[in-house]
Order: C-alpha cells, then structure tokens, then sequence
C-alpha cells in the first residue's frame, strides 16, 4: 500500500510473500492508520436498501453479528454513531442503521464456481474445487489410500493412488497442478520417504494453450546484434542474452517505459488480432520460445499469436510439463467410464480424436468464482439501476470510471469489484471515492475518463457477451492506465526514480502522493526498497541465483570430462541423465530444495566402463540470495538425507567478450569452495539463460592437493 512499508520484525522482506504474510501486514497497517473500534468483524450484510430523506437518499443497511462479543456496538460507540441512528433486535442478534454513502468492497472472486459437467455424475472419485486444496490428502477417496510417510520427522501422510484430473486453464489451473506436482515429487524424494516406484500424474484439461511464467522475468532477454561489420544486417535484429538481469514480474511488467509517448490512457475492450499478435510475441521473448520445447503440444502457441492473451504464472509448471508430471490436455471433459469403481476413467474431446485418462481418483476444478454473492444482499431496484446482469459473469454490473460507480448512484461506491489487478487501483479507488465525497462532488472529468464513461462499458459488456473470443484474460487487465488516470483526477504527483527518465521504472501505490509535497516517511522507504532493488538487479546479479535454481528443475542429458593427473583416479567421460526433483525444504531456513540425482556411464582413456550414480542436495535461501550444495548421507536407507555443506555459490558476470572458464559462450558465473580434508575443491558453475530458461550449464571442479589432482567439467543440456 502506498502509505505503509512492507516489512517484517526481522528485517528481511519475502518477494512473494505468503497469505499469513499478507495478513499480518494488513494487521499492522490497521493498527497505524485504523482508529480502535471502527471496523465490525464476524458480521454478514443481510439488506441494502435506498431512500429518500428529505431532499437527499440514505442507505439502510442491516446485519447480523455472528459472534456474542458484541464488537458492533462497541464499533459505533467508539465512532460516536448515537443509539438513534444504529438499532438492534437483541433476540436475532440483527442490527440496522442509515448511512450517507456506501462502499462495497466485498470482492469480486467471492464464492467458488462449480459448472455443471455432466460426466461427474457418474464419476466414482473425489470432485473438489482448486480453493479446497492445501494437502495430498484432500484429494482422497478413503477407499484408495496409500499410506506413505513423507514430511520430515516421519510424519505420516498419504498420496492417492490414481492420476489427478485438474481442469481450468487460467492462473488458478496452473497453480494448483504445480502445487499437487510438488506435494508428490516430494512425497517421493523427501528425506523419510520409503522407495515409490511410480506416483501419480496430474492431467491438466485445458480449453486454449496459455502462457506459462515464472515470478522472476528477465528484464533483457534480448540484446541487439554488432551491425558494424555488416552494413546489411538489421539494425534491430537482436539475438539472446545469455546473462540478463532478473526482477519480480509485476516490477517487470509494469513499466512506464513499455506505452508509447503521449498521455496515458486505460486500455480495456476487444482485443484485435494485430494487437493480440503483439502481445503474444512479447511474451514469447519474455518466455524465450513459443514453448513446443516443452514436449506437450496442448501448451505450444505455435500458429494462435492472434488469440488474446492468456497466461498463468508458476515457478515449476512449465519443468513439470518437460518432465512427465504434468499432462497438459486441449479438450473438454466428455464422460465417464465407471465400470470399476476404485479406477474411473475419463474421456476427453480434443481436435485430434478422443483421450482417454484411466485411474482417476480425484477430479480438481480449477474454474474461478462468481462475483454475485458479494452484492446479493442489494435490493432488487439497486440492481436494476446497477444493470445487473448474471449472465455476464465477467461483468455483472455496469459502472463507469474504471469500477468506481454508477452515475445514477452517486452516493455509492465500488473498490475492488473487477477483474484484473488490485492492490494499486483499489488504492486509487478508495481516494477517488474519499474525495468526491469530501469535496460533495464528483473528481473532475478528464479526457481519458470518455474510454471509462457509462456508455463505453455497457458497448464493452455487449462485447464480452457477443464476441468472448475477442475479449482478454482479464476483463480489467490494465495496471498502468488506471493509476495514471486516477492520479490525474486526484492532483497526484509521481515520483521519479533516481537514474530513471520521468517517464521509465515500475508503478507501484507508492510513486504516486499528493501535490506537490514529498512522499510520505513510509512511502519513502518502500521507494527506497524498490530503488535498491532495481541498483542490485542491473549491477550486482540480484535475483540470478533465484532465477537460475528455478531454472535448473527438472531432467537434462549429462556429459562430463574427467581429467586426472593422478594414475589412480581415472579420466575419461560419463555419460547419463541427471535430475533435480523438486521436495519441500529439509530445513527451516531454506525456500526452496531439490535432491539431485544422476546415473550413468563412465568410460575411461584406459577402456574400462563403470556405471555410476551420484546424489547431492541443492538448497535455495532468499534472505541471503544464495544456492548452496550439500552431502547427503551415505547409509542405507539415508540417501535422500542432508549430511554437511560441500559449498556455496557466489555469482558474478563476465565483462563482454571475456570468456568464461574457458568457453566462448557467455553467461552467468557463479563459484564456490570447499576443503575436503587436504584437498581443495574449487567450484565453478556457468549459467546460460535463454530469457527465463536455461539453455545449458556447466558445472566444473579443478581439484588439488595431496591426494586428488584433477578438472571435471560437466554440461547440462535439455
């Protein structure tokens, strides 16, 4: 929020904080700005209804208290608001008052959407939607336990024993598939888990591919070609950095750099095939490919570039999707085939003939929420006016000035009730609300509000509900047009970042405060933060080793060169797979964690060939932006077992034109030390992105001492 800094007690600040995260802020920040008393908890909107008193109108509201703490009256004591005007019916517990405005910021995404699919109702497993999801073991039907211990300290939990079924192809969908990926993966290879031959796999039913992007972007994927030598080649041909530099996607994504000069205006209605094209070839730069890499083609958007966007973010989809874990399916789900009851099966319509999903034990649906519940309280006349329409599911009422409000309401007020992004223009909501209302008039019309007037929204509903294949992900998906027309109504000034032209760096609440006054003591540390955070991200690699352990999830072809100057270590190369399978961390101060598994063959100079397998544990921790490799134990049964630190990585770029250990190929350097005994270990990893994805790296170790003399030098290729 633009007036309260986002911190916690020990300094250190989550980029991506979770939802217990989140509430304590907003705790916190009600604390410092909300008076004691002001806000009623445990109360549910029963009625809303309008009428005139005297030359004005008055909104009389009535609701339940669901507790006994009687926390409402102590609300309106503490406001001051006399017994005349707030009543209560002591049996029913229901209270009543007449207010001069109302605000309804009840949310948009309110109850889960459960769409009548026909073939469910004769499915022998589990159906449950994606916002019941937290445990494998919500997924299970009692009669196809599997039991298996799989959390640190043998905590006992289960998996299912059938495939998973997710369907849903927005943000939501993909979450939930990576999520469940993640809780088997881990279920497999976590420290005191038994051995699991197979677990299930996750079919994931789409309607159209999407875009699938991790919560760091690189923010110069490209870099332009030396024309200098050749007078022919395209000034703006531009090839891939293999060393970029790394921030959160929404830092990324919402520049003012990225619109075109003149003023800045909301961009929402259809989208036309020239500027879905567009689009869609800025995120294949974002993403590096059109994703036929993948192996799926139900996630290639190969020949759809005039579709409107649609994406997903999700750190471990797309590795889920390369690996197996995760079946991408473009269809819909026709029936059920239920003959035994412990192993249904599903039959999915796609444009290529019908798939078949057996074993299913567990249907997740991933279909989004409807945004009625949060206004049924209305009266019927209010809707009405509203323009209320359930049909549109995207836009079930009518209001102008980006969801602010209806012009034949002017006493009543939206925040929040759209489709799109929040936190910033629910902000701005909230002011232009205050200020109408302080001043008793409306903010000042300007001409960006004619593309936000009544007239336009009701032609784009017309749109939305005749031509949906035109319309995009998000019905409000703009961020940068809504914060700058707000801040015009409102007099705001925006700050300009430090080494940043006027009109260039990321928006966010805090660029934006009123006047011609300086930001506020806690705006300014956030802007702080951010600066700090942009310095970091172009001078000194902050975020790659985030990005580049994301980056190395999954399986790659293994090709390492030994060479020995000691007869009684061999050379030779080893050739294999190695795999990073991703498992929740095994300590406390680590984010995330992978067991790193290889086998192969090595075949050495003297002709002999031995088969071979290794097993680390990489660890990633945010605070200190670091990767770091592990041991793990040696005993049976304790494979998958921490043992002690082999090293640490620190990263560093190579100037332009250095070579990087040796090879010709740029990238991202990062070393690393360990003494083993008398020897030293010298580490050296080489990282070479193609935007967000590693096209390959090497891992090499120069070993010396007493009793080792030798180079390993290992590729890493998809």
């Amino acid at each position: 929020m633009g007036d309260q800094e986002y911190s916690e007690k020990d300094g250190f600040v989550a980029m991506f904080p979770k939802a217990w995260q989140m509430g304590r802020y907003i705790k916190t920040y009600a604390e410092m700005y909300i008076p004691a008393n002001v806000v009623c908890l445990n109360s549910k909107v029963i009625s809303v209804t309008r009428a005139r008193d005297g030359e004005s109108h008055r909104w009389h509201l009535e609701w339940k208290e669901s507790t006994e703490n009687h926390s409402v009256d102590a609300s309106f004591r503490g406001l001051g608001v006399g017994e005349e005007n707030i009543k209560r019916d002591s049996p029913s517990n229901v209270f009543s008052g007449h207010f001069d405005h109302l605000i309804i910021a009840s949310g948009f995404f309110s109850t889960p959407y459960v769409p009548e699919i026909p073939a469910f109702r004769s499915f022998g497993g589990k159906v449950i939607h994606s916002s019941q999801f937290r445990t494998l073991e919500d997924l299970l039907v009692q009669e196809s336990l599997q039991r298996i211990p799989h959390h640190v300290g043998g905590v006992s939990s289960t998996i299912p024993k059938g495939n998973i079924v997710v369907v849903g192809a927005s943000i939501s969908g993909a979450e939930v598939a990576a999520a469940i990926a993640l809780e088997l993966s881990s279920a497999k290879h976590s420290p005191t888990s038994p051995p699991i031959s197979e677990v299930p796999r996750v079919f994931h039913i789409i309607s159209h591919p999407f875009w699938t992007l991790p919560q760091l972007l690189a923010t110069n994927a490209m870099e332009r070609l030396e024309t200098a030598e050749d007078e022919s080649a395209d000034p703006a041909a531009a090839k891939p950095n293999l060393r970029p530099s790394f921030l959160p996607l929404d830092i990324a994504m919402y520049d003012l750099s990225h619109r075109p000069p003149g003023p800045i205006t909301t961009q929402f209605g259809p989208v036309s095939a020239d500027k879905a094209k567009s689009l869609n070839e800025i995120f294949r730069n974002l993403i590096g490919s059109d994703q036929s890499e993948l192996g799926n083609g139900a996630l290639s958007m190969a020949g759809i570039e005039e579709r409107p966007l649609c994406l997903s973010t999700s750190d471990g989809y797309a590795e889920y999707v390369r690996d197996g874990s995760i079946v991408p399916v473009n269809g819909s789900i026709k029936e059920a085939a239920d003959d035994d009851a412990l192993t249904p099966s599903l039959n999915i319509d796609t444009q290529d003939g019908q798939v078949v999903v057996d074993d299913v034990s567990c249907v997740v649906l991933a279909t989004g929420f409807t945004p009625y519940s949060s206004i049924r309280y209305l009266q019927p006349d209010i809707l009405q006016t509203l323009e209320s329409d359930e049909s549109c599911k995207r836009m079930p009422l009518v209001l102008e000035n980006i969801a602010l409000r209806h012009p034949a309401l002017p006493d009543l007020g939206f925040v929040g009730y759209y489709q799109g992004p929040y936190w910033g223009i629910m902000e701005m909501q909230a002011r232009a609300l205050a200020n109408a209302w302080a001043t008793d008039s409306p903010p000042e019309k300007l001409p960006a509000d004619e593309e936000n007037s009544i007239e336009k929204v009701r032609e784009f509903r017309h749109h939305i509900v005749h031509s949906p294949d035109r319309i995009a992900q998000f019905v409000m998906g703009d961020y940068l047009g809504p914060m700058e027309v707000f801040s015009q109504q409102l007099g705001m000034t925006r700050y300009t970042i430090p080494g940043q032209a006027e009109r260039q760096g990321p928006i966010f609440p805090s660029r934006y405060f009123e006047g011609a006054s300086t930001p506020g003591q806690e705006a300014s540390k956030t802007l702080a933060a951010i600066e700090q955070l942009l310095k970091a991200s172009q001078k000194s690699g902050h975020l790659v080793a985030k990005a580049a352990f994301r980056a190395i999830q999954g399986k790659w072809r293994l090709s390492r060169q030994l060479k020995s100057a000691n007869l009684s270590f061999p050379s030779g190369t080893f050739t294999g797979t190695a795999t990073f399978h991703p498992r929740h961390p095994t300590h406390e101060d680590y984010d995330a964690e992978y067991l790193y598994a290889e086998e192969g063959e090595l075949h050495t100079t003297s002709g002999m060939t031995m088969k071979g397998t290794r097993r680390y544990v990489y660890r990633y921790r945010e605070d200190v932006d670091k990767i770091s490799a592990w041991f793990v134990k040696t005993g049976a049964g304790q494979e998958k077992m921490v043992d002690y630190l082999f090293h640490e990585l620190d990263f560093s770029s190579p100037s332009n034109g250095e070579q990087a250990g040796g090879d010709p190929s740029p990238g991202w350097l990062a070393k690393g030390h360990h003494l083993c005994v008398e020897d030293n270990y010298d580490s050296e990893y080489l990282f070479a992105f193609r935007a967000v994805a590693l096209e390959k790296f090497r891992i090499s170790y120069t070993v010396k001492g007493p009793n080792k003399d030798y180079v390993s030098e290992a590729w890493y290729r998809r």
